[in-house]
């Protein structure tokens, strides 16, 4: 499977490198940090970094480079209808269960909540609202969303596999 990647913090360097290792062809690779882009130029793949990711010039490279899917995971920006229409796109989150959107382990640890995930779900115009692939769940014991996210990293490479080998079919025959 072809997949354009758009990532950051740690989270989305673990990703990246998890499906790189486990053989998945990453064309293409637009980092939101520094380590992402690290991981990315280290393994010889092209980095992009327009100031939009839904540039009319990545749609065009996805094109050419027949793209079979546009993973995030940790990026920014909302990705918009074009891009939508273009890939087929898969988002990774945490705690998607309960708490869509930005800070969401913030919010869990605030609410005192030990019961944390890591979610893949298909990308759609709203935001943490596609249906859900796959999500894993985990107790943990952080108190900090540094700590939280250290129990959750190993969570984000296999729940990113485990998503990728179920869609795998759906994917390639279009």
């Amino acid at each position: 499977m072809r997949i354009f990647y758009y990532g950051g913090r740690n989270s989305g360097m673990t990703v990246l490198a998890t499906i790189v290792a486990a053989g998945y062809d990453v064309a293409g690779v637009i980092p939101v940090d520094r380590p992402v882009e690290e991981v990315a130029r280290a393994l010889r793949i092209p980095v992009f970094k327009p100031k939009n990711v839904n540039f009319p010039e990545i749609e065009e490279y996805i094109k050419k480079e027949k793209v079979e899917l546009f993973l995030c995971c940790h990026g920014r920006q909302i990705i918009k209808e074009n891009l939508l229409n273009i890939v087929p796109a898969m988002n990774m989150h945490p705690n998607l269960f309960k708490y869509p959107g930005a800070a969401s382990v913030g919010r869990m640890l605030a609410a005192g909540e030990t019961k944390a995930s890591v979610a893949a779900h298909w990308m759609t115009e709203q935001i943490d609202r596609g249906e859900v692939i796959v999500e894993n769940f985990l107790e943990v014991e952080g108190k900090t969303e540094i700590e939280v996210y250290n129990e959750l990293y190993w969570l984000y490479a296999t729940t990113s596999l485990e998503a990728l080998e179920k869609i795998k079919d759906r994917i390639l025959k279009k």
